[in-house]
């Protein structure tokens, strides 16, 4: 039997299996309410300023009222920290890095004095979230950029009302250009 009599019928087949499918499948997520976004646009990332790392806020008058502001009641949500940050943060011991990479890839090399908690695992890390300090910024990263899996579990974090949540979007790989050593 030649099969090359009948590979343009099987290729075109083919196509149309594949475009279906993808159809179906865009469909299926663009009315699923936890759909994934679909973008090839992603917007420059804006890193927090230094004013919102700060321990405490401080007074803040508004109008003939002063309050004592502190991170937790500003925050929306994760903010986004860059490596110079990260490395204030680190020195002055208010971090706790977590790398939210699967265990292999945290074992071939992390940042220093990071914990694991995969986001692909997230559920089976409850002690460990659980013993996550209240009063330290959490930050999570991983490869980066983009740091989809870093900033995913911090959403997640976030969610458990965790206060200090960052993300760490540049990642090991700026860790390592800015002259970061890896601990495995």
């Amino acid at each position: 039997m030649n099969i090359t009599k009948f590979l343009p019928k099987i290729l075109l087949q083919t196509g149309v299996i594949v475009l279906t499918s993808a159809v179906f499948g865009l469909i299926a997520n663009e009315v699923n309410p936890k759909g994934v976004q679909i973008s090839s646009f992603r917007p420059k990332v804006e890193y927090a300023t230094d004013d919102v790392l700060a321990q405490d806020l401080g007074e803040v008058s508004l109008g003939n009222e002063t309050v004592t502001l502190s991170v937790e009641e500003m925050s929306d949500g994760p903010i986004v920290i860059s490596t110079e940050q990260l490395k204030k943060l680190i020195a002055k011991d208010r971090a706790v890095l977590v790398d939210a990479r699967l265990p292999l890839e945290f074992e071939h090399g992390h940042i220093p004095e990071s914990i694991n908690i995969p986001f692909e695992n997230f559920g089976e890390y409850s002690e460990q979230i659980e013993k996550l300090p209240q009063n330290k910024w959490i930050v999570c990263f991983c490869d980066g950029p983009p740091c989809d899996l870093g900033e995913l579990l911090a959403f997640e974090l976030f969610t458990l009302n965790i206060p200090k949540i960052a993300i760490y979007q540049d990642g090991i790989n700026d860790w390592i250009e800015q002259g970061g050593e890896l601990q495995q």
